[in-house]
């Protein structure tokens, strides 16, 4: 997991490739959040905004993905998402879903992270999270395929 700000986004390129795509859509700056998922360079790279009402922690549900790598950047309201190393989620709640690459878990949340406006937090294959804890939540998930 790295939980960093938007400004050292870059320090990050050699472990995410194609991440000059996502910093150029960041400094865009015009985000639909209702318009579903922009493709930034195929089923290699998207990213999908998000807009809405977030949940209480008792709510959240650790979620993992196989094919993805998740960078989620909050762009404003509030946000905690829960973390788990993969390796201590053992209750799934369904088998893993191929079609939508996640599995999610009955396991405790062992750590809560808080993300601020211009934050953003990456979630690797052996990271379990749980997200949208919060408030009025815009943030975007960019997806890197593994």
């Amino acid at each position: 997991m790295i939980f960093d700000k938007v400004e050292n986004i870059m320090r990050y390129s050699a472990l995410l490739p194609g991440l000059e795509k996502v910093a150029a859509y960041i400094q865009a700056g015009s985000y639909d959040y209702a318009g579903g998922i922009v493709d930034l360079d195929g089923d290699a790279l998207y990213v999908s905004p998000f807009e809405g009402v977030g949940k209480e922690r008792h709510e959240a549900k650790l979620e993992a993905h196989r094919k993805y790598i998740d960078l989620q950047l909050l762009v404003s309201g509030s946000e905690e998402i829960g973390w788990s190393p993969l390796s201590s989620c053992h209750q799934e709640m369904a088998p893993y879903s191929d079609e939508k690459d996640i599995v999610f878990y009955k396991d405790t949340v062992r750590d809560f992270l808080r993300l601020s406006p211009g934050y953003f937090a990456v979630f690797f294959p052996d990271d379990a999270h749980a997200p949208l804890v919060g408030e009025d939540i815009q943030k975007l998930v960019f997806k890197f395929s593994v």
